[in-house]
């Protein structure tokens, strides 16, 4: 009898970890500084393992040419080969991604559409975008408004769901 319920609290301590482990949420952060002219574009990265749920853009923008925080266009693209696009002003997207929004300001909050240098954020819902796998999620930003004579972006992407890899 003592085994058996020591076989059942083992089994029943598996079950939890496992279960723990499927629903683990977690918050990563992918960090970068770039200067853009208009039309520019700059790539980076963050090996991650999950389903994105939300993910948080953090803004410090410097213009030097009046361009709005809103003229910002991004690219997320997922391991699992799904990507999505948004934001800018009259740079067109590229690709196949699902289009969020793009142009004049495209999905941003309305405080994005603004040419104050300074601190901007949004949050995005991805969680029934099918975003997901495990590998190098890719982040690409560009100066969406094409004869812009720079920004200087200082930029968070705080992915919420998945786990670094």
């Amino acid at each position: 009898m003592k085994t058996l319920r020591l076989a059942l609290l083992g089994i029943a301590l598996l079950g939890t970890t496992a279960l723990q482990e499927a629903w683990a949420q977690c918050t990563e952060t992918l960090a970068f500084e770039t200067s853009l002219l208009g039309n520019q574009a700059y790539v980076d990265s963050i090996l991650l393992v999950g389903d994105l749920d939300e993910l948080i853009v953090n803004l410090d923008i410097v213009s030097s040419g009046g361009s709005y925080a809103g003229d910002m266009l991004v690219y997320l693209y997922a391991p699992n080969g799904e990507c999505v696009v948004w934001g800018g002003w009259n740079v067109d997207p590229i690709g196949d991604c699902t289009d969020l929004g793009t142009g004049t300001g495209g999905a941003w909050p309305g405080s994005w559409n603004s040419s104050l240098d300074g601190f901007y954020t949004a949050i995005f819902d991805f969680s029934t975008s099918g975003l997901g796998g495990a590998g190098f999620w890719i982040v690409e930003v560009v100066n969406g408004w094409a004869t812009s004579t720079g920004s200087d972006y200082d930029l968070e992407f705080v992915f919420s769901g998945p786990c670094a890899g």
